[in-house]
């Protein structure tokens, strides 16, 4: 943090919001519009005030309130989840669900812990603030605002996958047609990599799009494996509720069918880029494919999303 005389011997405090900004940015790196947003939040009446920084605080802490009771209801939303799923976690996609809902409500609650710590040390700050301090509060009050607004809509989506989670469990006409959404999303994304592969020729760009294609095509192979072992999971399902295969659509039989060509489609898709390779690509991009390749090697159903798409980041990065 600056100290404590960088900017108080010109008296932020009492100042307008412009005349305080000009002082800011004299003293550091910062933008006179990026200033000016920043001190409003601490201003009454367009003049910098302790009393805007107090009224700023008091605000900020309703705000950091607010995912700490979200987090509650996305608890109460996981326990219900883990209640609707007693007696299945034996089944893979419910075990891997139901670990995704602890694991992500573990991280909101501690960073609903570190956000009230946070908040309880600006507050000690601004019972003696400077010209300096009072920007850098205000800048802070800022960031923290924001990542308490981010926490509550982690802890929000939590409460709502949970409670989808439960319908899924619960019910074979919800499992179908999640599972049939999918397979559509799918089935479009395969239809954009068949037509890019399908388009490459000599140009220097086709090198970029054959490169993409690739990885696509490896993700979108491991899509349908997972799918096809969540199809396997709601057959389970199905059968431990008895529920009779006519009496649910699209039909396991119709899912499969769709899976399998999608396979197809995707080695047809293979075949083509390896016919479209050049020697030069193969020489640009070969280690970042193997990268690649080596990092999702291992990966297997119930897929671990995240770490697949990092590694998709990563090589499209040249990491």
């Amino acid at each position: 943090m600056p100290d404590s005389d960088d900017a108080d011997a010109d008296g932020i405090i009492g100042r307008s919001v412009d005349e305080a900004a000009a002082v800011v940015t004299q003293r550091r790196a910062v933008d006179a519009d990026t200033a000016r947003a920043t001190l409003s939040t601490v201003a009454e009446d367009g003049v910098v005030t302790a009393d805007g920084v107090q009224g700023a605080l008091a605000h900020l802490a309703k705000v950091v309130s607010t995912p700490a009771t979200r987090a509650e209801f996305a608890g109460l939303d996981v326990d219900d989840a883990r209640e609707a799923a007693d007696g299945l976690r034996d089944v893979p996609t419910v075990a891997d669900r139901l670990d995704d809902f602890d694991a992500r409500l573990s991280r909101i609650e501690a960073a609903v812990s570190d956000l009230d710590a946070d908040l309880q040390a600006l507050v000690s700050r601004a019972d003696d603030l400077d010209g300096a301090a009072v920007y850098d509060l205000a800048r802070e009050a800022d960031q923290l605002g924001a990542e308490a607004n981010e926490l509550q809509a982690a802890a929000d989506e939590l409460g709502m996958d949970a409670d989808a989670f439960e319908r899924w469990v619960s019910s074979a006409r919800a499992r179908h047609d999640e599972l049939d959404g999918d397979v559509r999303e799918l089935t479009a994304a395969v239809e954009r990599v068949e037509s890019d592969a399908s388009a490459l020729g000599d140009a220097d760009a086709d090198a970029d799009t054959w490169f993409d294609c690739r990885l696509r095509r490896r993700v979108l192979a491991l899509q349908v494996a997972d799918l096809r072992a969540e199809l396997a999971d709601v057959v389970t399902l199905d059968e431990r509720a008895d529920i009779d295969p006519e009496d649910v659509e699209p039909s396991r039989s119709t899912l499969a069918s769709d899976l399998e060509d999608l396979d197809d489609r995707l080695d047809a898709v293979a075949a083509t880029l390896t016919y479209a390779e050049r020697d030069a690509w193969r020489d640009r991009f070969d280690d970042r494919l193997a990268a690649f390749d080596r990092a999702v090697d291992e990966e297997a159903p119930p897929v671990a999303w995240g770490a697949v798409l990092s590694a998709m980041e990563d090589a499209r990065a040249g990491e």
